[in-house]
């Protein structure tokens, strides 16, 4: 199933700039998300993608917050801190 980033959703960023955490929608209208980390040519590459199907892009980030740790500490999407 091929993944589209949403428009609307932030892409999370690791405080030292290495990892990103990105919420996707998936081609069936379900979400997921995935960790990236940057490659020795500064670009972005999938370091994890996660089988997690989710109903909506709030629920793919609470479940992206329950397995990155970092995550955990950065402002929730909406404003509200997690």
């Amino acid at each position: 199933m091929l993944l589209r980033q949403h428009p609307q959703m932030p892409t999370f960023e690791s405080h030292d700039g290495e990892e990103r955490v990105v919420v996707c929608q998936r081609t069936d209208g379900s979400w997921t998300f995935e960790l990236l980390h940057r490659s020795y040519r500064n670009k972005w590459v999938t370091k994890w993608s996660f089988n997690g199907i989710y109903d909506s892009a709030e629920t793919a980030e609470d479940e992206a917050r329950a397995y990155v740790p970092w995550l955990k500490t950065r402002f929730r999407w909406g404003g509200a801190q997690g």
